[in-house]
């Protein structure tokens, strides 16, 4: 029987950083995982885009805290080596919405890095992207590419120098009220007794909370060899398209348009999706460039109604927290994510960099107008798709 203070179920990117910050706290903690750090989901991507600039102001916010952990990496004493490369990033959108792009980077101001293109700087910037092109352009110099793989590993392994314990190839079996209380959880070989627990599980966790309202949705991108180079990563709201690069003739695209909800955490997606992604990328690059799809991979992430991720506790008595919904961003703000978890359940009033966090528009009642305890377990066991454990929403 192993015993700690804060049990952390998934090891993804979002996970490991909450028992990151958490050890760093002092807390005794252990993270669990059905695989091993970062192997599944979308986590297991070999890369993502980091950004601040979004024209959703609420986006805006949540890629801007994250970001600043990539930038002040080695200040704040991260583990390792930094994995982000500041490349730039351009967004392109509909001219009829630069006014409200323009007010975002106003109140962004000196935290941000964004400012809009004229049509001569978006050309000379951007040659790879199609002549016709009628998007307007946004570029973000501190934008750029991070490896979700290698921010995952060493999160472990700044666990473990706090004193944390890795549990890997431990699937969750079952999670019972425990007699001296929080919860005792089955992992099949080991048994574990926490006084909290966090369930950062990705799109797993419909299958233990049926009724929260997520959804499992596929992530899927075509990896794309060609004549040009691309040297940042790029957005096009227009047609829905991402562009990230990979190495000087080969990058990634994926298009959100074209993500798929899925039944539980592996998306089994058909070739003709990634042809689909392909050709809606081929809008963005054009015509003119040399390009052809090499292979596909896809992966899954857990959904909100609202693009924002749950943060919260859902029993009375504090016991247990959801991290979940990062709806396909999550990686830009896991770091800050993770810090401000940790800081909440720790009661904590200060981060890494010395930001306050407000948690408000993460909760569970600010996104569906709910109250946690309304989905407290009657029973308090869970098995996974044991719906009857857990009050629906009424």
């Amino acid at each position: 029987m192993i015993r700690c203070e804060y049990a952390v179920v998934g090891a993804g990117v979002g996970g490991s950083a909450i028992a990151y910050h958490l050890a760093r706290r002092g807390c005794r903690v252990l993270l669990a995982d059905r695989g091993t750090p970062a192997s599944l989901g979308a986590t297991a991507y070999p890369g993502g885009i980091i950004r601040g600039f979004d024209p959703d102001p609420r986006i805006a916010y949540l890629c801007t805290q994250g970001l600043d952990y990539f930038l002040h990496w080695d200040r704040i004493g991260l583990p390792g080596p930094t994995p982000a490369r500041h490349l730039g990033f351009l967004y392109l959108l509909q001219p009829s919405k630069l006014a409200a792009a323009q007010a975002v980077i106003d109140a962004l101001g000196s935290r941000g890095s964004a400012r809009i293109l004229t049509g001569a700087e978006r050309r000379k910037r951007a040659p790879f992207l199609s002549a016709d092109h009628a998007g307007a352009a946004v570029f973000e110099t501190m934008g750029g590419i991070a490896d979700p793989v290698r921010t995952t590993f060493a999160l472990c392994d700044g666990l473990r120098n706090f004193g944390g314990l890795l549990l890997e190839h431990a699937e969750l079996r079952s999670m019972s009220a425990h007699a001296g209380g929080g919860w005792q959880l089955s992992f099949g070989c080991d048994d574990v007794v926490a006084d909290r627990v966090v369930l950062a599980m990705g799109a797993w966790l419909k299958a233990w909370l049926p009724s929260l309202p997520i959804v499992s949705r596929a992530v899927s991108l075509g990896c794309v060899e060609s004549s040009a180079e691309i040297p940042f990563p790029v957005f096009d709201e227009i047609v829905g398209a991402y562009l990230r690069p990979a190495s000087a003739r080969t990058f990634y695209c994926g298009c959100a348009t074209l993500e798929d909800e899925v039944e539980g955490a592996i998306a089994d997606v058909p070739s003709h999706v990634y042809r689909a992604i392909f050709e809606r990328a081929r809008m963005t690059f054009g015509e003119d460039c040399d390009a052809h799809l090499v292979h596909g991979l896809s992966g899954c992430d857990a959904y909100t109604s609202t693009g924002l991720p749950y943060l919260d506790f859902v029993d009375r008595e504090k016991t247990l927290y959801l991290a979940t919904g990062f709806s396909g961003r999550g990686y830009k703000y896991a770091l800050w994510a993770g810090d401000a978890v940790a800081a909440e359940l720790c009661d904590d009033l200060r981060g890494l960099l010395g930001n306050a966090f407000d948690l408000t528009p993460f909760r569970l009642h600010a996104n569906q107008g709910l109250r946690p305890e309304r989905i407290a377990p009657r029973e308090r066991t869970l098995m996974p798709q044991a719906s009857n454990n857990w009050e629906a929403f009424q």
